[in-house]
């Protein structure tokens, strides 16, 4: 309840008023922290939201860091890199409600951004997105991996060859042969590891994943 009290408050329309990147960042972090994990519905507002982060990355983008004002000085503001940093830890938590969008949005700001380290972020994303996770193989199998070959199917050859650095990550690890699952207690953390399993649809997403791959070497002067 306390998550859709503070959404109903316009923590969406905050971010898209936000006048500088010290308030984007700001905003940000309240949703990161507060807001979306107390939401009991995040896949009804996923579109939504996600048109909001990106817009929050244009309009960073555009504005110059602007000092933050403290009675023991002055300290440098949030820069574009910070707002789109924080956009993307977002979109990493929140991958799988939606993985089409999921990957367009990262895709979009892999684009648009210059910082390596948020790119790099970006890539870990898409790693973490495409992965055999153990505990999703638990309840849906390969669910989300064959949602992602299917999706890139439809996207056109135009934006198959813009979102490539970020789909050759897809392929390698739909094309791979490893499950790992990592778990926490209060003292300790437990890494699981398997082999997938070889099961149809896992023929369907490594015939998709190297027909794109041989596809995209064939353009490749």
């Amino acid at each position: 309840m306390q998550g859709k009290e503070l959404f109903g408050r316009g923590a969406l329309a905050a971010l898209d008023g936000s006048g500088n990147n010290n308030e984007r960042h700001d905003v940000l972090t309240s949703l990161h922290e507060y807001v979306l994990p107390n939401y009991d519905d995040i896949a009804a507002i996923y579109p939504e939201l996600n048109a909001a982060l990106l817009r929050a990355v244009d309009a960073a983008r555009l504005t110059a860091p602007q000092l933050v004002e403290t009675p023991f000085g002055n300290l440098e503001g949030k820069t574009s890199a910070d707002v789109a940093a924080l956009v993307v830890r977002i979109l990493c938590d929140l991958r799988y409600i939606n993985v089409e969008t999921t990957l367009r949005a990262l895709a979009h700001v892999y684009q648009v951004v210059d910082g390596a380290d948020v790119r790099k972020d970006v890539e870990n994303c898409a790693t973490e997105l495409a992965r055999f996770d153990l505990h999703i193989w638990e309840k849906a199998g390969p669910a989300i991996q064959l949602a992602l070959v299917d999706a890139i199917d439809g996207f056109t050859p135009e934006e198959r060859s813009s979102f490539w650095p970020l789909l050759h990550i897809i392929w390698r690890e739909c094309l791979g042969t490893e499950l790992r699952g990592t778990s926490f207690s209060a003292d300790s953390m437990t890494i699981r590891t398997g082999a997938v399993p070889a099961i149809e649809d896992l023929r369907t997403i490594r015939e998709k994943s190297i027909a794109r791959l041989l596809e995209f070497y064939d353009r490749v002067p």
